[in-house]
C-alpha cells in the first residue's frame, strides 16, 4: 500500500511541540521499534492522544506502557510484526471507527453523495420549510 507509513526522519526536521500534537491527532497508531531508549516519551505522547501503541519489547518501554502497549521483539521477523499491528488495529472498534469515518465521510464523498442529489431532485420532490 503506498504511503501507508510516513517517516518523520525522512523529512530531515525536528517538529516543535505543536506540530507533534497536531500529528499525534493525525495517524493511525504510533510505531516505536526503538531496541535502545531511556523512557520512552512518545509513548506517552501517544497514550494522551488515545493512539494504539506499538513498541520494541524492551525494559523501559514495557515499563512506561504498563500494559497498554502492543508490543514486539525488536529483532522480530518484520512480516510477523507487521500482521501482529494490522490483527490489532483490526479489532480494535475505536481504530475501525476512525478508518470508516476518515474514508467514508470526506467533503468530496458526502458532496457527491447527498448534496449533488438533494440539488438535483425535482422541485415537487423537496420538502418545505412547513413539511408540505
Amino acid at each position: 500500500m503506498k504511503d501507508a507509513a510516513h517517516f518523520l526522519y525522512e523529512l530531515d526536521i525536528t517538529p516543535d511541540d505543536d506540530t507533534m500534537a497536531d500529528l499525534y491527532q493525525l495517524v493511525d497508531a504510533l510505531l516505536f521499534p526503538s531496541a535502545k531508549e531511556g523512557f520512552g516519551i512518545p509513548i506517552l505522547e501517544a497514550g494522551l492522544a488515545r493512539l494504539p501503541i506499538f513498541c520494541a519489547d524492551i525494559p523501559p518501554l514495557r515499563e512506561t506502557g504498563e500494559g497498554a502497549a502492543h508490543l514486539f521483539d525488536p529483532r522480530g521477523d518484520p512480516d510477523r510484526i507487521a500482521v501482529q499491528i494490522a490483527d490489532a488495529l483490526n479489532i480494535d472498534a475505536a481504530h475501525r471507527l476512525r478508518r470508516r469515518v476518515l474514508s467514508g465521510y470526506t467533503w468530496k464523498k458526502i458532496v457527491q453523495e447527498k448534496v449533488i442529489p438533494l440539488l438535483q431532485a425535482p422541485s415537487d420532490d423537496c420538502p418545505t420549510m412547513d413539511g408540505e
